[in-house]
């Protein structure tokens, strides 16, 4: 975060947008009193999870695809 005058923002203002959209908060002050405070709205969206991120994270039995003792009179 940082700050700059009144003065400054007016004359800058297409980049001080740009600074604020990219995740950079600003404060502007006047007379060297903060007067308003620019923060971005839209966050980054997160990662998305790559395929195969769970690998490891549990183990599937070796008899998996066998027939479950519970159904046996159904087939």
């Amino acid at each position: 975060m940082h700050a700059i005058t009144l003065q400054e923002a007016t004359a800058h203002i297409s980049s001080v947008f740009s600074d604020v959209i990219h995740g950079e908060e600003i404060v502007i002050t006047d007379r060297e009193k903060p007067v308003l405070k620019m923060t971005p709205l839209i966050q980054d969206d997160p990662p998305r999870p790559q395929f195969g991120f769970l690998k490891g994270f549990f183990a599937v039995p070796d008899d998996f695809n066998e027939p479950l003792e519970d159904f046996k009179d159904y087939m």
